[in-house]
């Protein structure tokens, strides 16, 4: 019995472990963290051209938002343009604020400053 159980423990345990060399978990250790670094930049990339059509959108809704208060100013709109072209004015002004904190974000956490 006791030579039974032992065998049967040799045959999952061997005398020589499998050993992993002080080499190949430093390999291993720098693959991981060569592409933690290749994620990293790929992301930043992906955020930099996020971060590039946001600006063009913000400038986009500046001069919108500067057109209707050009044509606020005129004397001849009466007052329900005037109150329509306002709540434009308030909508185009909270999609830039919006975008505004969307630009924030991503160069504080990208570190695109």
């Amino acid at each position: 019995m006791n030579s039974w159980f032992r065998e049967t423990l040799e045959k999952f345990y061997p005398a020589d472990p499998i050993r992993i060399s002080f080499s190949k978990l430093k390999i291993f250790f720098l693959f991981l963290l060569i592409l933690g670094a290749v994620s990293f930049i790929y992301l930043r990339s992906q955020n930099k051209t996020e971060l590039e059509i946001l600006k063009e959108k913000h400038v986009e809704l500046q001069q919108t938002v500067r057109n209707y208060l050009i044509s606020m100013s005129r004397a001849n709109v009466d007052e329900e343009q005037l109150n329509k072209i306002q709540s434009e004015i308030n909508n185009q002004r909270k999609q830039l604020n919006e975008i505004e904190e969307k630009i924030n974000k991503i160069r504080s956490f990208w570190f695109l400053d």
